[in-house]
C-alpha cells in the first residue's frame, strides 16, 4: 500500500472514531445522552445512548450532562456507533463563551445564575436567581477585614459579641455576661 493511500485510510478511519454532533436526547439517571452526528457517507446518523465523561465518579463525583442541542465532541470505539464517549461541549459563533479571560473560572445556568472566581484578582463571585442554604455538620466560620450585610436578617438562637456593637452610631462597649448594654 502506497503512503497516499494509507494515509486516506487513516483518516477515513479516523473520521469514523472522532465525530461531531448536537445532543438529541438525555438519560439522566444514567449520564448518558444520544448525538446526532453527520454521517460521511449518507444522512446524519443518531447514536445509541452515549456515556459523558465526567471529572470524578468513584468517592468524590461530579454529574453534569449537556442540554439538548449542545454541540459535543465524541470518541467511538472503531467497530460501530453503539459503543462511544461524549468527551465535552464545544463553544460556536451561535453559542460563544461567557467569559474571555484565561484567569477565571466561569459557571453559568439557564436562569441567569452565574459563579465566577477571577484568580488574577483574587474575587469569588455568585449572582443567584434563587434562594441559597447552608447546612454544616460543625461550626461554619467567616474570617474577613469586614462582612457587609445589606438586608435583614433573622437570627434563631443566641447572639455572643465578642467586642463593641455599634448600632445607628452608637457604640456600645462588651460588657461581662448578663451585663446590660
Amino acid at each position: 500500500m502506497s503512503a497516499d493511500a494509507a494515509a486516506k485510510l487513516v483518516q477515513e478511519s479516523l473520521s469514523q472514531v472522532i465525530r461531531v454532533g448536537k445532543v438529541t436526547g438525555r438519560d439522566e439517571s444514567a449520564h448518558q445522552v444520544r448525538v446526532e452526528v453527520e454521517d460521511t457517507v449518507t444522512k446524519a446518523l443518531s447514536t445509541a445512548s452515549l456515556q459523558v465523561l465526567t471529572l470524578r465518579a468513584s468517592g468524590d463525583r461530579t454529574y453534569d450532562l449537556p442540554d439538548v442541542g449542545d454541540q459535543v465532541l465524541c470518541l467511538f470505539l472503531p467497530f460501530g456507533k453503539e459503543v462511544g464517549f461524549v468527551l465535552g461541549c464545544m463553544y460556536s459563533e451561535a453559542g460563544p463563551p461567557p467569559v474571555t479571560s484565561g484567569d477565571k473560572t466561569h459557571r453559568e445556568f439557564k436562569d441567569g445564575t452565574t459563579m465566577e472566581y477571577d484568580r488574577d484578582s483574587h474575587q469569588y463571585a455568585a449572582d443567584l436567581k434563587g434562594g441559597a442554604g447552608v447546612k454544616a455538620e460543625k461550626d461554619i466560620d467567616v474570617k474577613a477585614p469586614a462582612v457587609n450585610h445589606t438586608g435583614n436578617m433573622v437570627i434563631n438562637g443566641s447572639v455572643t459579641i465578642n467586642g463593641s456593637l455599634t448600632t445607628n452610631g452608637n457604640s456600645y462597649a462588651a460588657r461581662r455576661s448578663g451585663a446590660p448594654i
